[in-house]
């Protein structure tokens, strides 16, 4: 519920924000939110979480810039975003139970992001910045070699 309420805050300032003409008013609205709830209230979320939310607002506001804002882009956008958390939280179960690590923590480690967000995520939040990075580093050259080794292979299939 906490969560929830967090995100409806920095959801409603940031279209406030935007609405007042303030340029990147979603990417501040989820900054305030954050500093709101991460300081002494009584039902202040941890601070990864509260980080999460500006790491949220904050790639929805960049994919945003390569198109307008519209109903389709929002439609389109939503569910893939939510894919892609799904599919990162399902490596992450997979390899907390092969490698006995936290599932959550992995989860963070294979969330789609620029290093560097995860990084202060992860520092912020008091985690094993370096256990963390190395699997979203090793995510990082998979996705990036997986193309190639898949078309790689599909050639070798059809030489025999």
């Amino acid at each position: 519920m906490k969560t929830l309420f967090c995100l409806l805050i920095a959801i409603s300032v940031g279209i406030a924000l935007q609405y007042a003409g303030i340029p990147h008013g979603l990417l501040l609205g989820s900054i305030l939110a954050s500093a709101l709830f991460a300081s002494n209230l009584r039902f202040s979320p941890t601070l990864p979480l509260s980080l999460g939310y500006v790491q949220i607002v904050l790639g929805i506001a960049t994919g945003l810039m390569f198109k307008s804002w519209d109903s389709q882009t929002a439609a389109a956008m939503l569910p893939s975003m939510g894919f892609m958390l799904l599919i990162a939280a399902a490596f992450a179960v997979v390899a907390g139970r092969v490698l006995g690590s936290d599932p959550l923590i992995l989860w963070l480690a294979y969330m789609p992001g620029a290093v560097e967000t995860i990084a202060i995520v992860a520092f912020s939040g008091g985690l094993n910045v370096v256990f963390i990075l190395t699997h979203h580093l090793v995510r990082m050259v998979m996705l990036h070699f997986a193309p190639a080794l898949l078309i790689q292979a599909r050639r070798w299939r059809e030489e025999v």
